[in-house]
């Protein structure tokens, strides 16, 4: 039975997010990947949380109510030796900080717009068949991805509506 087809391949997710309609976009799409998603409005809680559990995938908003950045926690993440992939939002388009995260280990830094939920899909797609091959040695079946990227364009157009509207 292929892995990619019974269930997510992911087990948790966590998202730091202070903007709750954002919030409810990301856990929506996140749900086919994830298991379990864990949603935080401030670092220094998802740092908490973290210190006693495992994440498959943190995304992270870059500036948040609690005065902590991106950097601040991948900085601490960096501390504790994590592997967990961190892709980084931001409402600013900003290539200094765009840079900075990814010199911080960030895989991804994503402009908040209207296509930033195709983006964020995708990076976690590209995240996906990183650790899917890494576990298995092999390659998902090509109908997969071929779903996948329908999916995205589905979620784009959906998401293009809610911000025109």
């Amino acid at each position: 039975m292929n892995a990619m087809s019974a269930a997510p391949i992911f087990k948790t997710c966590v998202i730091v997010e202070d903007n709750l309609p954002f919030q409810h976009l990301l856990i929506f799409h996140m749900r086919k990947h994830f298991n379990k998603i864990m949603v935080f409005d401030r670092v220094a809680d998802s740092l908490r949380y973290l210190k006693n559990n495992k994440a498959d995938l943190i995304i992270l908003d870059h500036n948040l109510s609690d005065e902590l950045t991106s950097i601040d926690m991948l900085d601490q993440l960096n501390k504790r030796k994590s592997d967990t992939p961190v892709i980084v939002l931001s409402a600013q388009e900003n290539p200094g900080i765009a840079a900075e995260t990814i010199k911080k280990g960030a895989v991804d830094y994503i402009e908040k717009n209207e296509k930033s939920m195709d983006k964020i899909h995708q990076s976690v797609l590209s995240i996906l068949r990183k650790k899917f091959r890494s576990e298995n040695g092999q390659h998902p079946a090509p109908w997969y991805w071929f779903f996948g990227f329908v999916a995205s364009v589905v979620f784009f157009f959906s998401v293009y509506q809610l911000f025109t509207l």
